[in-house]
């Protein structure tokens, strides 16, 4: 929890000189559908076919048209099933 608290920090003095702070995926809680797909090895057609469906509830996330992913239920949601 304290490196978490180390990372935001030196973050925030980051985007106070004006430098652009990239996160990586897997430290990410939600992924846009280009960054699951790329994540995950899953076509994007896929990802946008599984967020529509009634089963997405759980690990799909809408901030106004944009999709979002996730990213840690979505894992498990993989881990359960046979094929997607």
């Amino acid at each position: 929890m304290e490196y978490i608290k180390q990372q935001c920090f030196e973050q925030n003095i980051q985007k106070k000189a004006g430098v652009k702070v990239e996160v990586e995926a897997k430290d990410k809680f939600c992924l846009n559908i280009e960054e699951a797909g790329s994540y995950f090895g899953i076509g994007t057609k896929k990802l946008r076919r599984l967020a529509k469906s009634r089963i997405a509830g759980q690990f799909v996330l809408y901030n106004g048209t944009k999709i979002l992913i996730k990213r840690q239920k979505f894992e498990r949601f993989l881990d359960d099933v046979s094929e997607i």
